[in-house]
């Protein structure tokens, strides 16, 4: 359900006193014996932000158009993982007799995974890995419930507000940060952060085992364009991967979308005059390097345009307001 834009509209009394029926009844829960009953999801299906989370079942809109949706949180998608409403709370009566790995699959496809954590994982022998004794296995192995509790969503709980924050049902969330939840498991001394955007070693050489961090081969950073670069995924795959609470700023959000006639002539204007690159991504779309420059400054030679930026604040492409550069003020 999608709220009108009421802002712009002079409220009187009885604005606010609407606005807050519907609310209450677009997210209402009631926990009824063993059925979860939510009547309307809180989540709308064509959220953006909630699509970079969570892959969906398809179905099609009313023009016949193929969509995913945000299965989740929702009382009329419940036959997508079970194979009744009244559900058994011995097996929860889930499909595939339970095998969460074929059941998640159905919808998050694994053909192209981005950093991903393996399923089927055991326990180290060595104690550098240690599994919490509330975190549940499938024959010993680690399977997607291992990490990410599902059930929380038919819980009457703060999961809601949770999700939109970018938890995905972690186990045991609310975290401060992702790999807080990764050290639940793993030992902090063996296994410390890495950032790959630190390409350059004190001898002033650039570190290339970096540079497959994203990329599938190791490019030439004298003469490769971005145009011409082969990566292990998608742009956003490949940011969101580590930034993903910065990817859900509502600032970045609006800005991935395909950029309408005007402000591609105006982007290749600013190329042209500024000497610059703006890459979109491989759907035409913009993305998180359109305005950010992923390299450390000196990896890619100055005089060429892919360097520009990657010593600014921000690593912005383009030094000063570069929101005015590309949005000019009308």
């Amino acid at each position: 359900m999608q709220l009108p834009k009421i802002w712009p509209i002079r409220l009187s009394l009885r604005w606010p006193i609407l606005t807050a029926v519907v609310l209450l009844c677009a997210c209402s829960m009631e926990p009824s014996g063993n059925v979860f009953k939510r009547s309307t999801s809180r989540f709308d299906a064509r959220d953006a932000t909630q699509q970079s989370a969570l892959s969906g079942a398809v179905s099609r809109d009313g023009r016949g158009q193929q969509r995913k949706v945000n299965i989740h949180f929702a009382a009329k998608y419940c036959l997508e993982c079970h194979t009744t409403r009244e559900v058994d709370p011995r097996t929860k009566s889930l499909k595939y007799d339970g095998d969460f790995r074929k059941l998640c699959l159905d919808c998050h496809d694994d053909r192209k995974p981005i950093h991903g954590h393996p399923v089927k994982a055991r326990a180290d022998a060595s104690g550098s890995v240690r599994i919490p004794s509330d975190f549940p296995l499938q024959q010993d192995a680690m399977d997607c419930r291992t990490c990410h509790d599902i059930y929380i969503q038919c819980r009457d709980s703060e999961a809601d507000k949770l999700l939109l924050k970018g938890q995905m049902f972690l186990r045991g969330m609310p975290y401060k940060s992702r790999l807080v939840f990764c050290y639940r498991c793993h030992e902090v001394s063996r296994f410390p952060r890495y950032n790959p955007h630190e390409q350059i070693d004190e001898a002033g050489q650039a570190m290339h085992a970096k540079c497959i961090y994203c990329h599938s081969d190791v490019p030439d950073e004298s003469h490769t364009t971005y145009r011409e670069v082969k990566l292990i995924g998608t742009y956003s795959e490949l940011c969101k991967g580590c930034h993903y609470q910065t990817a859900q700023q509502p600032l970045h959000v609006r800005h991935l979308r395909k950029p309408t006639r005007e402000v591609v002539e105006r982007m290749a204007q600013m190329q042209a005059e500024f000497k610059i690159v703006l890459p979109l991504d491989q759907d035409g779309m913009v993305t998180c390097v359109t305005c950010h420059n992923p390299h450390q400054k000196g990896l890619i030679p100055d005089q060429r345009a892919g360097a520009t930026g990657a010593g600014a604040p921000h690593r912005h492409r383009l030094a000063g307001n570069l929101c005015i550069k590309c949005h000019p003020m009308r």
